[in-house]
């Protein structure tokens, strides 16, 4: 399971629990988030991330893959699948890679952008940050808001340079992936959040389109997050879709 930018592991600690221990499910913190290392100096574009996610799994020696990715994480997926060949099935969720329509986030312009995601430093911030991405936040108390928001003002800098080394100064993706997912060629399940603020739920039809072998399904009321918003749903989706592909 592969997180979104700024995302940890813990994006996906309900999902893997739905899923119950059918699976193995592996969940890491991808370099620059959460418990792992945080350095400074090395890239993180998509292509420098693929490469690091695949010296990781490489070590595992694992038999039969599956990738699950939301996000960001889903650009490093779909460019993981076109790079190595060896997964077997993928699964994208609300996934970056493929833009065909401006979402709301857009719509305010690269200077709200660049107000609401970047340097979040007071409760308010952070908030507004949590709203845009899930379509019905959980009630959060102030005090937790606030410890929140001044341990992620202290990332900042780093934050930042995370966000230009995957997008441009007008915060679009320098990574367009149309002509690789025109290659991938495995089971891929496309899931969308219908109330997606960040990533229009429309760009989803151009990976459908795009994808060979994909279903597509919408969730209704649903925002950037469904694993964490619905994971029930969720769980039951990607489950009727492994049970149909899996040997």
């Amino acid at each position: 399971m592969i997180h979104g930018f700024n995302g940890s592991k813990d994006n996906w600690l309900s999902l893997a629990y739905e899923l119950g221990d059918k699976y193995h499910i592996i969940i890491p913190d991808l370099i620059g988030n959460g418990a792992s290392s945080k350095p400074k100096n090395i890239s993180y574009s998509i292509d420098e991330q693929t490469r690091l996610l695949h010296s990781f799994l490489k070590k595992l020696h694992l038999k039969r893959t599956i990738l699950i990715a939301n996000s960001m994480g889903g650009a490093i997926s779909l460019n993981y699948v076109y790079m190595y060949k060896h997964i077997n099935i993928l699964i994208l969720i609300d996934s970056l890679g493929i833009k065909s329509e401006d979402s709301y986030v857009d719509k305010m312009g690269v200077e709200k952008i660049r107000e609401s995601w970047l340097h979040v430093c007071t409760p308010q911030k952070l908030q507004a940050l949590i709203a845009q991405g899930i379509e019905d936040p959980p009630y959060i108390p102030n005090s937790i808001l606030t410890y929140l928001s001044e341990e992620k003002c202290l990332s900042s800098d780093f934050e930042e340079k995370k966000c230009y080394d995957i997008l441009d100064k007008k915060l679009n993706p320098l990574d367009d992936l149309t002509q690789k997912a025109k290659d991938i060629k495995i089971p891929t399940l496309i899931i969308w959040g219908k109330k997606d603020k960040i990533l229009s739920y429309k760009n989803s039809y151009a990976f459908h389109s795009t994808i060979e072998e994909s279903e597509l399904v919408i969730l209704e009321n649903i925002g950037h997050v469904p694993m964490i918003e619905d994971a029930s749903q969720v769980s039951s989706k990607i489950v009727n879709f492994l049970n149909k592909h899996q040997k």
